[in-house]
């Protein structure tokens, strides 16, 4: 009998308390967003030899850690990237859809109201009322077209003013994941466990942003290091920041942003054909919805660029048939329904000249000639390619083509929709394997308070035992007969 006997006690009441003390910790933390479940890593200590005889000397506490699988991570974070990236689309997707879509009054049925008005004009071409009429169509259907010029600017507008935000955002997480690694390098090999559940929260919000490529650093595995795009782009490493996010002079262009700003780091730019495609996340997105009409994913550009083709053609169409009889007639003055500017359909209007006098309602200047207005009631028939432009709109006359539009613009926000409800079940998916390997369980946790209680009262036990056998030997040996 010996005092080692003690210290081994000791040692698994120190372990017992120790696993009460991480169990307890680990459901305190339950619902705790981003909490990692924690373990007790022990092991047996080195045995000595006595008399011929390895003996046991208890065990120690290798320390407390988290129950983390960077592969989950990783997965995790890739899919949720990709998500976010096309949950953004979607939902700018749909705003837009919304401008494009024909409610009760929308702008295909204010282009039909317009061919009716022409009849009317056709059949009463002297009437001035019918005259007020037709400019009335006409300045409503230039509203309708003023009214999506002006909600998709809106929509631009906010969408900057997200993107900007993201950034902001983006970049306040770089500054924070730097000074986590600083703190948890400057630990040395201390227990940081809660610093460390800040850093995978921190990692989680930065690649829902724009997706990052996540890596150990090789000098100091307690550092992480962060890059995006194909060419891996460092954000941050072990020397600290090394880039900001920012937008290319502080606007879209050609769907590019600045990927680094330090002046030791020249800054890249990661544009829609280059490493932008292999990014993923909102940021991306947003950009990408912002650039300018070009191949792949059509955007805010595309859509804009289509409604001012449209209306391009609508009014060149109407002006070419409205002046159609001037030609070899001196006694008719040429006067156009709509006129335009650079703005498109945004700064489509009745011609301020125009009044219902001056309306070429005949093909003469007989007042009861309503031939001409005939020929324009007639347009709702005429399909718009047979106009001399140079776009890409489909083929038909004007309603046809502008529900055509809209209807593309709806399979595409459908298509988009249900992407990003796939992408949501994977990234779900992902999260759920995630958090199986790191959340808390509490039956398991009782489980193991249980255990740990049941090992401290042991360890308590043999103390006793152990104390009462040696008190016998050292107090009371030798005593008998005295």
């Amino acid at each position: 009998m010996s005092f080692n006997g003690l210290h081994t006690a000791l040692s698994g009441i120190r372990a017992g308390q120790n696993g009460l003390d991480t169990a307890s910790n680990n459901i305190s933390n339950a619902n705790t967003d981003g909490y990692t479940r924690q373990r007790v890593e022990l092991s047996q200590t080195s045995t000595i030899q006595r008399r011929g005889v390895n003996v046991g000397q208890g065990v120690q506490v290798d320390g407390i850690h988290r129950l983390r699988e960077d592969f989950l991570d990783t997965r995790a974070r890739a899919t949720g990237a990709e998500f976010s990236h096309q949950d953004t689309r979607a939902s700018l997707l749909q705003r837009t859809e919304e401008l494009f879509a024909e409610p009760d009054h929308g702008l295909s049925e204010t282009m039909g109201e317009l061919w009716d008005a022409f009849e009317d004009l056709g059949n009463e071409p002297d009437d001035l009322a019918t005259r007020e009429q037709v400019v009335g169509a006409l300045e409503t259907l230039a509203g309708r077209f003023n009214g999506i010029a002006q909600g998709l600017d809106q929509l631009e507008s906010d969408t900057h003013v997200r993107l900007d935000g993201a950034v902001d955002d983006a970049n306040e997480l770089l500054g924070r994941l730097d000074e986590l690694n600083d703190e948890i390098s400057a630990a040395g090999g201390r227990q940081v466990n809660a610093l460390r559940d800040e850093r995978d929260l921190v990692l989680d919000d930065l690649s829902n942003l724009v997706g990052v490529d996540v890596q150990v650093a090789e000098e100091n595995e307690d550092v992480v290091e962060v890059s995006i795009g194909v060419g891996g782009q460092t954000l941050v490493d072990i020397e600290g920041v090394q880039g900001e996010l920012a937008l290319v002079d502080d606007e879209v262009s050609d769907g590019q942003f600045l990927a680094a700003v330090d002046p030791d780091n020249p800054p890249d730019e990661i544009g829609e054909g280059d490493a932008l495609t292999g990014i993923r996340g909102e940021i991306p997105s947003l950009i990408g919805f912002l650039s300018e009409p070009g191949p792949g994913e059509r955007g805010l550009g595309d859509f804009r660029e289509q409604l001012d083709d449209f209306a391009d053609d609508f009014m060149t169409m109407l002006n070419a048939q409205h002046n159609a009889p001037v030609e070899g007639n001196d006694d008719i003055i040429h006067t156009d329904l709509l006129t335009g500017g650079e703005d498109g359909a945004g700064s489509l209007r009745v011609d301020e000249d125009l009044d219902p006098d001056h309306l070429i309602a005949g093909e003469t200047t007989d007042p009861l000639d309503g031939r001409n207005a005939e020929a324009l009631a007639d347009l709702r028939e005429t399909p718009m390619n047979d106009v001399d432009v140079d776009d890409d709109l489909p083929e038909g006359p004007a309603e046809e083509v502008y529900r055509n539009i809209a209807i593309a613009l709806g399979r595409e926000t459908r298509s988009a929709t249900e992407d990003a409800d796939t992408r949501e079940g994977l990234y779900s998916s992902a999260e759920v394997a995630r958090s199986q390997a790191h959340d808390v369980s509490i039956d398991e946790e009782m489980v193991g308070l249980m255990q740990f209680q049941r090992a401290l009262e042991a360890s308590s036990r043999a103390m006793t035992s152990v104390d009462e056998a040696l008190d016998t030997l050292i107090n009371r040996t030798g005593l008998v007969g005295r």
